[in-house]
């Protein structure tokens, strides 16, 4: 399933480094600051798409892996 949404919604992936593909996938922090001002940092925009995919994953094999070190 990741493959398949990256292939097809990523056709630029040969093209871009990794802090490019980041943030156009809207995984990148992106600050908030103005002159003396620094607000936090957050993620946002991006191909919706893809970064649901890759939390999906993230949380799946979070899961599997706290239940694997349980067993151990």
């Amino acid at each position: 399933m990741l493959t398949y949404t990256l292939m097809s919604e990523l056709p630029e992936l040969d093209n871009l480094n990794r802090k490019q593909i980041a943030a156009l996938v809207g995984v990148a922090p992106m600050n908030r600051d103005s002159g003396s001002f620094e607000g936090e940092r957050y993620i946002r925009g991006g191909r919706h798409k893809v970064r649901t995919v890759l939390f999906v994953i993230h949380d799946v094999s979070d899961s599997i892996s706290s239940q694997t070190q349980a067993l151990v």
